[in-house]
């Protein structure tokens, strides 16, 4: 019987998958950094698209940049009618994880622009994701059975 020293690492424990700029986790120390802001910071200073425009652009918003994201983030709002009708069906018998991973794939297997790699095509479908996602969000925080058009202009009223 052959008998080995290595020690086998279980996971992803100690083992550094790659360097990036966006985010910093020190498990040891209880740190999670994004673009150099903590993470308590951030959620005791900012708003969710304050925070979106962090991860997005690795910098916090000016004023008018953020004024920019929200008008953005109310166009987008609204589900389409398959994803709104998938929502429906699965929020109170699948986990909500499940049902936000199958609604990003419905989301980009309907949008026609899904394989279009460019900037400007990646900042429209991160804003159409979050404002979506967030709607999901709501519809499950609120009396169904209202539709995401009647949740976004009610949420339009209040940002």
């Amino acid at each position: 019987m052959t008998t080995s020293a290595e020690t086998v690492a279980r996971g992803l424990e100690g083992i550094n998958v790659t360097a990036t700029k966006l985010c910093r986790i020190d498990g040891q120390k209880g740190e999670l950094v994004y673009s150099g802001y903590d993470i308590y910071d951030l959620a005791d200073n900012s708003t969710f698209e304050e925070t979106a425009f962090l991860l997005w652009n690795q910098r916090l918003p000016s004023s008018a940049e953020l004024e920019a994201l929200h008008a953005t983030l109310r166009s987008e709002r609204g589900l389409d009618e398959p994803v709104e009708r998938i929502l429906r069906e699965l929020y109170a018998v699948v986990r909500p994880m499940r049902t936000l991973e199958i609604a990003v794939e419905v989301i980009g297997a309907i949008d026609p622009k899904s394989s279009d790699l460019t900037s400007p095509q990646l900042r429209h479908t991160a804003a159409r994701l979050t404002a979506n996602l967030t709607l999901y969000f709501f519809m499950r925080s609120s009396s169904f059975p209202i539709s995401s058009r009647a949740i976004s202009t009610r949420w339009s009223r209040g940002s």
